[in-house]
């Protein structure tokens, strides 16, 4: 599971796109059923590359036949993902600086988060994923108490220097025996759980009755995803696992326990630059080349998308589910 202060956004897709392949260590993979409906009945849909920070490999990402899902198969193992992460990715790096206090609630708006995060005042946050702490620095300054979870040591120490309550490991896996959360977020982590279906019923056990889980992920039936295949830089391969869709993220909230309460299609014109640049560099076609070079192209594209719910990021909104007709 890697970390992210935000949802993670591509760093180095047109630095590392056509260079040589950067060397990766010996790493594990391992072939699964489909993370959603433990089918094993799938379809090969292509075999990507790692546009992003250009490791060495290839990725076979596959389509589940009985519930859609598309997932890497096989994918790498949690023990082995970390080799995959660039030295200065920033999520983990402590010399990010986090902004002002006065910037929480500005920050909460731009996610579509502050009506979710105003009515609980001064409550408990739990952010799984956390990275260098963010968020949570934000969120600590506007009175929550804050708690992170992240796999990685370097996040965890990031978080630590910070002054921030922090934990190594995963869920389930860490102990929080006797606590609860107003709200839980995800912030560009659930496309590369192992095990999606048995965190977020963890994560539903740890919420009040009254809490949140909120969630932002790549949407993988945007726009662009459609447009540029396996060169999509939202796939993140071999980082995410599971590629969802408005359809499959909603049928995974609902085999545990959540309900989704609202979503919203963000609009992300650096990515779509970047794919842009990424794709006139790759397929040399003149139609790329050119958009490549209108700089107002990314940004419509991003506006239409989010206005036709086809935006390449999604941010949803969760509930438990037994408490969705309260």
């Amino acid at each position: 599971m890697p970390s992210s202060s935000t949802c993670v956004e591509p760093l180095a897709s047109v630095r590392h796109g056509l260079a040589a392949p950067r060397p990766v260590p010996a790493i594990r993979t391992e072939r699964t059923a489909c993370p959603l409906c433990d089918s094993d009945d799938a379809e090969l849909v292509f075999v990507g590359r790692d546009h992003n920070f250009g490791f060495a490999g290839e990725f076979p990402v596959e389509r589940c036949r009985r519930c859609d899902l598309l997932y890497s198969n096989p994918h790498v193992t949690a023990d082995s993902l970390p080799a995959y992460f660039d030295e200065d990715y920033q999520a983990h790096d402590p010399a990010v600086t986090v902004d002002p206090p006065c910037n929480t609630r500005r920050a909460a708006r731009r996610r579509g988060a502050d009506d979710v995060v105003r009515p609980f005042g001064q409550a408990r946050l739990l952010d799984l994923g956390c990275g260098n702490g963010r968020f949570m620095e934000r969120m600590r300054a506007a009175g929550w108490s804050v708690l992170g979870i992240d796999p990685i040591a370097r996040a965890i120490e990031s978080c630590r220097a910070a002054g921030l309550d922090a934990m190594q490991g995963t869920i389930p896996g860490v102990e929080l025996v006797g606590r609860r959360f107003e709200l839980i977020t995800l912030r560009g982590v659930l496309p590369a759980l192992s095990d999606p279906r048995t965190t977020l019923s963890e994560l539903r056990r740890l919420v009040t009755d009254d809490g949140r889980l909120m969630v932002n992920l790549f949407s993988a039936d945007s726009l662009m995803a459609r447009w540029t295949g396996a060169q999509w830089l939202g796939f993140d391969l071999p980082r995410q696992r599971c590629h969802y869709t408005r359809v499959t993220l909603s049928r995974l909230f609902e085999a545990t326990g959540w309900h989704i309460e609202r979503t919203r299609f963000a609009r992300r014109p650096n990515l779509v630059r970047r794919n842009v640049r990424l794709m006139a560099a790759v397929t040399g076609r003149a139609s790329w080349r050119m958009a490549a070079g209108l700089g107002v192209v990314p940004s419509v594209i991003a506006t239409v998308g989010a206005w036709l719910r086809k935006s390449d990021e999604i941010h949803a909104v969760a509930r438990p589910a037994a408490a969705s007709h309260r």
